[in-house]
């Protein structure tokens, strides 16, 4: 999968250096894969001083020169980001449009995923999104029905998902999406893959001027639901991890809010 050019490489070793799976080695004074363990992480096309490393199958030509590119962020700036970052509740009925959701995509696809696997997909809804919506609220008023009728209540959200059915029923009140007219569907056979690329998703939409949910009720549906699985054509061992919904915020919040202490252990 790694090609070398052998006119361009000169032998430094940075590439076999920085190979995790050791699938490069020199060999008379040129970078050689080995042809078994590559995982296509391109590690050694960023590191490479001569740009003599291609890998087959990639698109080559979106490989940027980190020299053209802004130094890296203010950590002072990126914190007080996070500090004022909201879940969103309240949206405008303004549209996400396609550049901005084109952008928030590339946030995770450009994501670290284990053993680079890239193993994870997204399923975009607008046009299908009040559809969904429905079959959400009629999922979670299934799942409040079973908790009821084994006597049991799942925290109080139990309760409120009942609410929520019978309020988007009777008034249309929409306690799950709160009006906003995108939800992206985060999908993966592994938790940390689609944990971490929803993480950086949402960096992206902040920075965009937008806000999100993450609608944890949506999620929980969708995996109580094998007709709402099927629709949404999971690959083989796919879970729904994270569901984004996001829209443009009908709230400007003033100020940060606190927080407990972090529970850390200094070793």
């Amino acid at each position: 999968m790694v090609k070398i050019d052998t006119e361009k490489c000169v032998g430094c070793g940075a590439c076999a250096a920085d190979c995790f799976p050791q699938e490069l080695e020199l060999v008379d004074g040129k970078a050689v894969p080995r042809g078994v363990n590559c995982i296509a992480c391109g590690h050694c096309i960023a590191v490479c001083p001569t740009d003599a490393v291609t890998l087959a199958g990639y698109n080559m030509g979106e490989v940027l020169e980190c020299a053209s590119l802004p130094s890296r962020l203010d950590p002072q700036v990126y914190l007080n980001h996070l500090k004022t970052r909201r879940s969103i509740r309240r949206f405008q009925n303004v549209p996400v449009t396609r550049e901005q959701l084109e952008l928030i995509l590339e946030a995770g696809r450009f994501s670290p995923t284990g053993g680079n696997l890239q193993n994870v997909s997204y399923t975009v809804f607008q046009k299908d999104l009040p559809a969904l919506r429905t079959k959400l609220i009629d999922e979670l008023k299934l799942m409040g029905d079973e908790a009821a009728r084994a006597g049991q209540k799942i925290s109080w959200y139990s309760d409120m998902w009942l609410e929520m059915y019978g309020e988007y029923h009777a008034q249309r009140k929409d306690r799950l999406f709160f009006g906003a007219g995108t939800a992206i569907v985060i999908a993966s056979d592994s938790p940390q893959s689609a944990c971490i690329a929803a993480a950086h998703m949402e960096t992206m939409i902040y920075s965009l001027g937008l806000g999100m949910l993450y609608s944890g009720f949506s999620a929980r549906a969708i995996m109580h639901s094998p007709a709402l699985q099927k629709e949404l054509a999971l690959k083989e061992n796919y879970q729904v991890y994270a569901v984004l919904v996001v829209g443009c915020p009908d709230v400007n919040y003033l100020r940060t809010v606190p927080r407990k202490s972090a529970d850390v252990v200094w070793r």
